[in-house]
């Protein structure tokens, strides 16, 4: 067998996903990206340990601490910015399916690395049907797709439903995603679930996990954690 990966990899090797440049073979999570390209990844470093807000230490922040929050742990793997940004947008808006998959080990391998109790259960943050029709998938049903088959957890796309309808997020300021999302989601099952991870691609201002998460909690479940590929500020 190990013959036959050798031959594999000689035939098709590994390109890095940056420079396109041929690079060793599985890394810990088996995404191709050579060792320099990946160190110019934008990684979150320090971040706040509830919302993921990017900070220089990784004491609560100052938000965290005067708002209600609904969730108690949050997992973002990059800052939002180049080339990450870019690469969720065409995940996104270009149906490139590939980039999904590579940054969804990225963020199991982060979650790995915490050491922490796994959920229960894994939930995307649902589209409204209407945007799910024209859209024609849930960027963050592929992502938790990916982490419950590498976590061997289970995963309903259809635990939590949105039942408001709004403009994309990106078009909004913050205080029009506050009032978009506003008890936008309602429970679609009535298995209770004690430990679930909410999974999106991008966090920003937090209003909709909050919301999500405020959801859960109101059904029952005791604890949330957030788990995205990015976290925007």
């Amino acid at each position: 067998m190990y013959d036959l990966n050798r031959l594999f990899q000689s035939i098709f090797p590994n390109r890095c996903l940056l420079c396109d440049q041929i690079c060793d073979p599985g890394t810990a999570t088996g995404v191709n990206f050579c060792n320099h390209c990946q160190q110019t990844l934008p990684y979150l470093r320090r971040a706040c340990p509830t919302c993921a807000a990017v900070l220089e230490s990784t004491a609560k922040c100052g938000y965290c601490l005067s708002h209600r929050i609904y969730f108690e742990s949050s997992v973002s793997v990059f800052k939002f910015a180049e080339p990450v940004s870019s690469y969720i947008y065409r995940f996104k808006y270009h149906h490139q399916f590939y980039l999904g998959k590579i940054l969804s080990l990225e963020l199991f391998a982060a979650i790995s690395e915490l050491n922490a109790p796994l959920p229960d259960l894994i939930v995307p943050v649902p589209l409204h049907g209407k945007r799910l029709r024209q859209r024609g998938f849930n960027q963050s049903a592929v992502i938790a797709r990916h982490l419950s088959k590498k976590l061997n957890i289970p995963c309903k796309n259809d635990y939590l439903a949105r039942r408001k309808f709004s403009k994309p997020q990106i078009e909004l300021t913050a205080r029009e995603r506050k009032a978009a999302v506003k008890n936008a989601f309602i429970l679609n099952h009535n298995r209770r679930y004690n430990h679930i991870a909410l999974v999106d691609d991008v966090v920003t201002t937090t209003h909709t996990v909050n919301q999500a998460a405020k959801a859960l909690k109101l059904g029952g479940t005791q604890h949330v954690c957030v788990w995205s590929l990015a976290r925007n500020t």
